[in-house]
């Protein structure tokens, strides 16, 4: 689990950062808001934040957070008699507040009921249905994304050490054709100066042995490099997971695409649902995303929902075989 803590006092920092730490938590710290603001792109779990930072406040930094889109869990830090700004800094959305001095029995117990109720990406839920013996994780630690996303994965690859070459020769013998990748590490591989270089070279092995590889992304700053380098050129799974998040939506496309074209009371019993408003609800917001349409009163799908559902049945996204996701 990841933390960032944000605090002025250099003291304060060290200590909560080694206690943590022996907590078996992965802890950043940082001494001033505008660090703070930067570091929040990489992802994290939760963030101790102090609301009386010199630079910048705790509440703006929680502003400037939700204005950037960037989740996180905030638990804020207050001094004796600031109830109001924590008060402020809940309406903001953070998860609790702590006063100082506080009992770090106290902050661990918030830390662990922020962990226990961690949702993984619906993209993840997704992978682990196509994760089979020729599947391939490729990761920096591999045993840490298995046990932090749950993915049963038998083969594995580790990224540090090994130069471009060595990680291909590798993918080339432990996957074969119509194979599997789930990839991370970008950062990594990136700072090695090797990421562009990579990733048309592992294309082409895609190409030629139609692997399907799906990059997750553990921090905004990852998603970015891979945009910078595709263009937008790959299909983004963002997209895809906003259509897909909802079962029924899911079950109306996937029958439609099975029949060519249903009307209403059809859908309404291959749903086996009483209540009409339901699918009413779903179908007009699949007509709003340009998915589905209406014909002599059946509705059949667009060529972009007809597009899409094959996308997210094959797990093939827009262009050869590669796709990525944010965390």
């Amino acid at each position: 689990m990841k933390i960032l803590i944000v605090d002025d006092n250099e003291t304060f920092l060290s200590q909560i950062k080694k206690y943590l730490t022996l907590k078996n938590f992965d802890v950043d710290v940082a001494y001033r808001g505008k660090d703070a603001l930067r570091m929040l792109v990489k992802g994290y779990d939760a963030v101790l934040l102090d609301l009386k930072i010199p630079d910048i406040s705790g509440i703006e930094i929680m502003k400037e957070a939700r204005r950037k889109g960037i989740k996180t869990n905030f638990i804020v830090i207050t001094g004796y008699g600031e109830v109001e700004s924590a008060v402020e800094a809940m309406k903001l959305g953070a998860v609790d507040y702590i006063q100082k001095p506080f009992d770090t029995g106290r902050l661990l117990e918030i830390l662990n009921k922020i962990k226990s109720r961690k949702k993984y990406h619906p993209f993840v839920d997704f992978l682990r249905n196509y994760i089979g013996s020729d599947t391939l994780l490729i990761s920096e630690n591999p045993e840490k994304i298995r046990n932090e996303y749950g993915l049963d994965v038998e083969k594995n690859l580790r990224l540090s050490d090994k130069s471009i070459e060595e990680i291909l020769s590798h993918v080339e013998k432990l996957v074969k054709k119509n194979g599997f990748i789930i990839h991370t590490g970008i950062k990594l591989l990136n700072e090695k100066g090797i990421l562009k270089n990579y990733l048309m070279k592992l294309q082409k092995l895609a190409d030629e042995k139609n692997i399907k590889i799906v990059f997750i992304c553990e921090s905004v700053e990852e998603k970015r490099l891979l945009d910078a380098i595709y263009k937008g050129e790959v299909k983004n799974v963002e997209k895809m997971i906003e259509i897909f998040k909802s079962p029924v939506r899911r079950k109306i496309l996937h029958f439609i695409m099975m029949h060519g074209s249903l009307k209403y009371s059809e859908i309404m019993k291959l749903l086996d649902v009483k209540y009409s408003s339901k699918i009413a609800f779903h179908l007009k917001k699949l007509h709003e995303m340009n998915l589905v349409e209406k014909v002599n009163r059946k509705y059949k799908l667009t060529p972009e929902g007809e597009y899409m559902t094959k996308i997210f049945d094959a797990l093939v996204m827009e262009k050869d075989k590669i796709s990525y996701f944010v965390l």
